[in-house]
């Protein structure tokens, strides 16, 4: 029974140490349905002669203002530049 204990308690450990690492937004893009999402772009060409900025850039960029409550474009690109060192972690 001690064994199962250790071993249940090990496992919570480990899996809250690995939940809690990443950011909260990227636990909240976790969830995002990717699949559908790519699906739809594909399916309207979003991403034709795109360059740089993808659908799927905009999209993350455009959830992280409206989770943040930012009021403008501008806004959104200073708090982003804020944590630019972040934003390989967020999503």
């Amino acid at each position: 029974m001690n064994r199962l204990i250790e071993a249940f308690s090990s496992f919570i450990a480990e899996w809250s140490r690995h939940v809690f690492r990443r950011l909260i937004f990227s636990q909240l893009m976790y969830h995002f349905p990717h699949k559908a999402f790519a699906r739809i772009v594909r399916e309207y060409s979003g991403d034709y002669k795109v360059q740089h900025f993808s659908c799927k850039s905009q999209f993350y960029c455009m959830a992280f203002g409206q989770l943040t409550y930012r009021n403008s474009l501008r806004d959104i690109i200073n708090c982003l530049r804020a944590s630019e060192h972040k934003l390989y972690h967020m999503a």
